[in-house]
């Protein structure tokens, strides 16, 4: 559902928040807890372990942007609980406080409905502007400017921001009870018989080609990066020297190690990247059925111990096999094809809801 834009003004982020850059804290020094440790991350709301530390927490209701990392600069998440934030990430302390009707009482952090919105917004800017070799250092962050629903008398309009996410957050939780709703009784697969294979028994291992920000064309082209989300998908371009096939699968050596992904269209394979090409006649199906097995093995890398060509060629995963020891393709495509044809009565779902939302 679109916003009216029409009476909205400019802020600057230095002068609605407070910013003050995380704490570095390595893994040999973390130890074991609940509390949220944010760091350079896309996905999770920027959560990438719990740990016990507590001498640099943040509170809640506030908003994390990680001003570096490849592929999550930019990234912006409202923070409900307490958290450590990365030396990767600014934390944003509102400075405004929010009428009294949110809640009855006076709040100088920000509620959900509100903090949400700000983080989108906040995000929409920063990704559009910075990057890995172009980082959202706090000095530019504080200058930078984002656009808000303003009242009459020029400041931010924190009640119809409010009204308008509460809205929003509505709708979604209806979609999400509709999706829920969709039976999760699945078929569990029969692994008494399955065996395992080397990766390079089952694929030529090819690496990606480093392609600078700098170097990219415009264009419709999938750039696959180290990201764990989009389909490993960083960007768009019109770059063609060193495009991959359609029907391979690609998987992160580098960053986001072990992140593995379907790839149905030509696309440009980052350096951080290894593509993966079937010496069998592989299907989507039977593509989407191995990646989930390629990424539970790739679990054992990480970004200091690089799953390198070599290594994962000799890697083993497990296959469902027929009689004579070969991998039972015929299997691994019905298994899928009952999976995939579930996973669409969710979408059906979904939709209907989103479309009725619309309406």
């Amino acid at each position: 559902m679109r916003i009216d834009a029409r009476e909205w003004g400019e802020f600057k982020i230095g002068d609605l928040f407070e910013l003050c850059k995380g704490t570095r804290l390595t893994k040999a020094n973390m130890t074991e807890g609940e509390i949220r440790f944010v760091s350079a991350a896309n996905i999770n709301n920027g959560i990438t372990a719990h740990i016990g530390n507590n001498a640099h927490v943040h509170s809640e209701g506030t908003i994390s942007v990680c001003y570096n990392g490849n592929g999550g600069t930019g990234k912006a998440f409202y923070q409900d609980k307490p958290y450590w934030a990365s030396d990767d990430v600014h934390v944003l302390y509102p400075k405004f406080h929010l009428p009294k009707n949110f809640g009855g009482v006076e709040w100088t952090g920000l509620n959900a409905a509100t903090g949400l919105f700000l983080a989108s917004v906040i995000e929409k800017m920063g990704r559009q502007r910075y990057g890995f070799t172009n980082k959202w250092k706090l000095e530019y962050m504080r200058e930078d400017a984002i656009w808000l629903p303003i009242k009459e008398n020029g400041e931010p309009d924190w009640e119809h921001i409010n009204r308008y996410m509460k809205d929003r957050l509505f709708e979604a939780a209806n979609i999400l009870e509709s999706a829920c709703s969709v039976s999760k009784e699945g078929t569990p697969a029969d692994t008494s018989t399955w065996r395992f294979f080397p990766i390079g028994d089952l694929f030529d291992i090819k690496k990606g080609t480093r392609l600078t920000k700098a170097d990219m064309m415009p264009g419709e082209i999938s750039f696959i990066g180290s990201s764990a989300a989009n389909n490993g998908c960083t960007g768009k371009i019109g770059n063609r020297d060193h495009l991959h096939p359609p029907n391979t699968i690609t998987v992160c050596y580098n960053g986001s190690v072990g992140e593995a992904f379907y790839q149905g269209e030509s696309f440009w394979a980052s350096d951080d990247v290894n593509v993966l090409y079937p010496k069998f006649a592989m299907t989507c199906a039977i593509a989407l059925f191995i990646v989930p097995l390629i990424r539970v093995l790739g679990k054992k890398y990480d970004y200091t111990n690089k799953w390198r060509a070599e290594t994962m060629a000799q890697d083993k995963i497990p296959l469902p096999t027929l009689t004579d020891g070969s991998p039972d393709w015929s299997y691994m495509e019905s298994f899928m094809q009952d999976v995939l044809q579930e996973s669409d009565s969710i979408y059906v779902a979904f939709n209907r809801f989103v479309v009725s939302s619309d309406a």
